[in-house]
């Protein structure tokens, strides 16, 4: 087939040599220039995300413990995933394969743990580490000792999704001593609030379709299913466990869950077309063998 014809991106004018001369389209270089100027936009409010201190940004509620069900529970900030010690590295990816293996399977889980370790040491990775305290008297600290034992982990970046500023939770794990007892809604409640301290548009996390548990949390604490998410936005696929995750969001600015939804809407109709494409392919293919099979009986 003769390739697609497209109008050029320039219009040409003669000059007074007799030469074509390149002209760009007004409206085409305006579009260009607000696309650059909204991504650079985004990158300012991502770079001034994580110039936040988060010990600042939390100090009202991490300056003593939480407790909850005679759980004394202190928070430490890491913007730095370099500065974590080697240590509470091993503790945190331990805590990881315990939680996760089961939840991939060993097959799967090899492949993942090679990208899970990379993203925890990323530069841009930052973590908000429990740990267990006493429960303490007026006078005391916060209770942050490094020393203390750990209960679990958020680890998250500022990333940009599909044209939002959000915090992303890479993970959430909880000890098992530890689950049932608010720590895993104390550090997402954090998280939010670093969020939107930082100026970010909200909270977004990916979960394993099959972790029922997992799920049942994120909706408990009011997170719902984002529009990005391939359920949503690739059903045919979805259905043909091509993906194994879905994505969730907590967004509290309406522009921000309009772009959202905007761009989920986009991908859908994107996938629909493919798959009507496929579909008609996949017939016009059956009928071309069955056209066969006839022939040679004859």
């Amino acid at each position: 087939p003769r390739p697609c014809f497209r109008h050029s991106r320039h219009s040409f004018t003669m000059g007074k040599s007799g030469v074509k001369v390149s002209i760009p389209d007004a409206r085409k270089a305006a579009k260009k220039t607000a696309k650059l100027a909204a991504a650079k936009k985004l990158e300012d409010a991502v770079t001034a995300a994580e110039a936040l201190d988060p010990e600042i940004a939390l100090a009202p509620f991490i300056a003593k413990p939480f407790v909850r069900n005679g759980l004394g529970t202190s928070v430490q900030c890491v913007a730095d995933a370099r500065k974590i010690s080697a240590e509470d590295k091993g503790w945190i990816w331990n805590l990881l394969e315990t939680n996760m293996r089961p939840v991939y399977g060993p097959t799967a889980w090899r492949k993942e743990a090679k990208e899970k370790k990379s993203e925890m040491t990323a530069a841009d990775a930052r973590y908000l580490i429990a740990r267990a305290t006493d429960v303490p008297n007026e006078s005391s600290g916060n209770g942050n000792d490094p020393d203390t034992p750990c209960l679990g982990f958020v680890h998250y970046k500022f990333v940009v999704e599909e044209g939002v500023c959000v915090l992303y939770v890479y993970e959430l794990q909880i000890a098992q001593n530890a689950r049932r007892r608010g720590v895993g809604k104390f550090l997402m409640m954090l998280a939010e609030v670093l969020a939107k301290q930082a100026g970010c548009a909200g909270v977004m996390l990916t979960v394993q379709c099959v972790n029922a548990a997992a799920i049942s949390f994120y909706e408990k604490n009011k997170y719902v299913l984002s529009p990005i998410s391939p359920r949503k936005c690739d059903p045919w696929a979805f259905e043909e466990n091509q993906y194994d995750y879905d994505i969730y969001q907590k967004i509290w600015t309406d522009d921000a869950a309009a772009l959202l939804r905007k761009e989920g809407d986009a991908a859908f109709a994107e996938n629909e077309e493919m798959f009507r494409t496929a579909s008609v392919f996949v017939h016009s293919n059956d009928e071309l063998k069955e056209a066969f099979k006839k022939a040679q009986i004859a």
